[in-house]
């Protein structure tokens, strides 16, 4: 559990920092996706361009094109293997390679909301952070999510077209921070993620909206 713990913390770290920084309304989205691993699009998965931009070509590149080169699989019914069909999206089941295949493509959405300059992120120090990525749970730190969130929705659709990655918009839940009674009304109208009062459940942790509740929610027996 020590990647886990380490991302607690971070996330931990950086919530005691928008505290310090005082910012007025910004939200924290925990994302959920659509059965990600067997939707992605096989076109993005093998896209050239998604490697070479982390620096994996020549041989190795030549490797995994080989191993999703018209993959097939097959169903086993009453002990009886049933003819082989064609995967045409997703990655292999039980492959080793298939997270990392996954967060190659993904960097491409990530990359893409860390340029916008609509979506906007929280300030920590110098740096602006606008998300935590680990395998394929995405959360997001954003102000002023009025207008931030309909330009990260439609980042996450133009994408979405692409490679068939897909958000759960009932199942992703929200933070919702401000100290203007009448704008959080106004934003919990607009806003289309669901709002969580007290806490977050993220890789395992809970992640509470109060910092002074974060060891209490996450020591119990």
């Amino acid at each position: 559990m020590p990647p886990t713990w380490f991302l607690f913390l971070r996330i931990a770290l950086a919530i005691l920092g928008l505290l310090w920084f005082h910012i007025h309304f910004w939200i924290v989205c925990s994302s959920s996706v659509k059965n990600v691993m067997g939707n992605f699009d096989r076109d993005c998965i093998e896209s050239v361009d998604c490697f070479t931009k982390v620096g994996i070509k020549g041989t190795y590149l030549n490797i995994i094109k080989a191993i999703y080169d018209k993959p097939t699989a097959n169903i086993i019914l009453s002990g009886e293997k049933l003819k082989a069909f064609p995967l045409k999206s997703g990655t292999r089941q039980g492959c080793p390679l298939s997270l990392l295949l996954f967060n190659i493509v993904l960097d491409v959405l990530a990359t893409a909301i860390r340029q916008t300059k609509e979506i906007k992120g929280i300030q920590i120090g110098r740096e602006e952070v606008k998300l935590s990525l680990y395998a394929d749970d995405m959360i997001l730190y954003i102000e002023n999510p009025k207008d931030s969130t309909q330009k990260l929705l439609e980042r996450i659709t133009k994408f979405s077209k692409v490679a068939e990655y897909k958000i759960n918009i009932q199942k992703s839940v929200t933070f919702l921070y401000t100290n203007n009674e009448i704008l959080e009304k106004e934003y919990k109208n607009t806003i289309p993620f669901k709002i969580a009062p007290r806490k977050i459940r993220y890789l395992g942790i809970h992640l509470t909206k109060e910092v002074r509740d974060l060891y209490a929610e996450n020591s119990k027996p």
